[in-house]
């Protein structure tokens, strides 16, 4: 059996490229088959797809792949990556997709009952397709090596696309405050640029609070492992 994942902007380091991943990987150590391709790219829009389920993420983004490829992908189920849930699914001009897309789905994938809840009020008729899976994580490597934390400081890892939704901003004010008492505070931003103009925005605070925020550019999830181990021990 083989099971195609279809991710938005899935050559970016984005949160939805890590996720699909790891679930790949597990499908994987399940016996199965799976291919990976971002519903975003348009040279996706006539290439030929051939499996036996097909795995959307982003309700919203697998409806608009769905409608430019003008078929419907079956069987499909959809997993609620976060702004399809949160924004989409309230949003007047994307609302509809995205019902459409959940009401056509075989199952449909939430990480929190939270997210269940705030779904089935909106939409009660999808109660008995809506499953609770929570996040997971794949096994890190200790062998790679990460920039090193500085002795003696308390640090804030923020991994996130710089755009206006992530409010990274928020994170910068918010901990400026508490190093009014705490001086050891740091934080790290790890992420792409994915809004210019947000970006630009985040460099200019960055700038401004350069003794103690770092912006940083997205790394493999692997490498992340040991500097985490050595952080949780010092």
């Amino acid at each position: 059996m083989n099971i195609l994942l279809a991710a938005p902007f899935y050559h970016q380091p984005r949160g939805n490229k890590v996720t699909v991943e790891r679930i790949s990987k597990g499908i994987q150590q399940a016996g199965l088959e799976t291919t990976i391709l971002s519903s975003t790219d348009p040279a996706n829009y006539t290439k030929t797809l051939k499996a036996d389920i097909y795995h959307g993420f982003h309700a919203s983004h697998f409806f608009q792949f769905m409608k430019k490829r003008g078929e419907t992908l079956s069987p499909y189920v959809l997993t609620l990556t976060g702004t399809d849930l949160n924004h989409d699914l309230f949003h007047a001009e994307k609302k509809d997709g995205v019902t459409k897309a959940l009401e056509g789905a075989r199952a449909i994938h939430v990480f929190t009952d939270d997210a269940k809840n705030k779904l089935l009020t909106e939409l009660p008729s999808l109660q008995d397709k809506t499953y609770t899976i929570p996040q997971g994580v794949l096994p890190l490597s200790l062998n790679d090596r990460l920039k090193s934390k500085e002795e003696g400081t308390f640090l804030f890892i923020l991994p996130a696309g710089i755009r206006k939704v992530k409010n990274v901003p928020f994170a910068i004010a918010s901990l400026d405050k508490l190093r009014k008492k705490y001086p050891q505070v740091r934080l790290w931003v790890v992420g792409p640029v994915i809004e210019e103009e947000e970006g630009n925005l985040v460099r200019d605070l960055v700038e401004k609070h350069s003794d103690w925020v770092t912006i940083l550019e997205p790394s493999p999830m692997r490498k992340w492992g040991p500097f985490i181990r050595r952080v949780m021990q010092s």
